[in-house]
C-alpha cells in the first residue's frame, strides 16, 4: 500500500511541477518535478519489499508506461497552450477542418493497428526476458499491452517528425525481436 501511495504522491509532484510555465517556473516547481522523478523508483522499491519481486516488476512496467503517458500529455498540452496564446481564436472554418480530418482519420486507421502489433511485440519482448513462470508473464502481458498500445498510438498521432517516428518504431521492433528470437 505504501508503494502505491508513493506513486500517487510522485504523480502529484510531477503534475504540480509541470503546472508552472515559462517565466513563472520557479525553483519550487523544479523541486516538485525532481521529487516526483525521485519518488517513482523509491515507490517501486517499496512495493517490491511489500509484495514481492513479481509485483514490483509488474508495477515498475506499469508505472513507467504511466509516466510516459504523462510526458506525452505534458508535451501535447504545452504545445497547444502556446498556440492558443499566440493566435486570437477565430470562428471555425468547417471546410478546412473537414479537409484536415480526412488525412488524420486515414493515419489513425493505418497506424493504430500497427501500434497494436508493435505493442504486442514489445510486450512479448519485455515479458520474455523476465524470470517468471509462463502464467505470470501472460498476466503481466495482458495488463501491460493495452498501456503500451495506447501510449504508442498517442505518440504516433501526436508526433510531427515522421522520420523519428519510423526510426523509433523500427528500433523497438528490432529490440523486441532480438530479445525473443536470439
Amino acid at each position: 500500500m505504501a508503494g502505491i501511495l508513493l506513486t500517487n504522491i510522485a504523480t502529484i509532484c510531477l503534475y504540480r511541477g509541470w503546472l508552472a510555465e515559462g517565466a513563472n517556473k520557479s525553483k519550487a516547481s523544479q523541486g516538485f518535478t525532481f521529487a516526483g522523478w525521485l519518488l517513482i523508483p523509491v515507490s517501486i522499491y517499496v512495493s517490491g519489499l511489500e509484495s514481492g519481486i513479481r509485483f514490483a516488476v509488474a508495477f515498475a512496467i506499469i508505472t513507467v508506461c504511466f509516466s510516459a503517458w504523462l510526458l506525452i500529455v505534458r508535451a501535447r498540452t504545452q504545445r497547444h497552450t502556446g498556440r492558443e496564446r499566440a493566435k486570437h481564436r477565430k470562428a471555425l472554418n468547417w471546410r478546412a477542418a473537414a479537409q484536415g480530418l480526412i488525412p488524420q482519420l486515414l493515419t489513425a486507421i493505418a497506424l493504430i493497428p500497427v501500434c497494436g502489433t508493435l505493442a504486442a511485440f514489445v510486450t512479448v519482448g519485455i515479458t520474455h526476458l523476465l524470470p517468471f513462470e509462463r502464467v505470470n508473464n501472460l498476466a503481466l502481458g495482458i495488463f501491460t499491452m493495452p498501456l503500451i498500445w495506447a501510449g504508442l498510438a498517442l505518440w504516433y498521432m501526436a508526433e510531427t517528425n515522421r522520420m523519428r517516428l519510423y526510426l523509433c518504431g523500427s528500433l523497438l521492433a528490432a529490440c523486441s525481436a532480438f530479445s525473443v528470437y536470439a
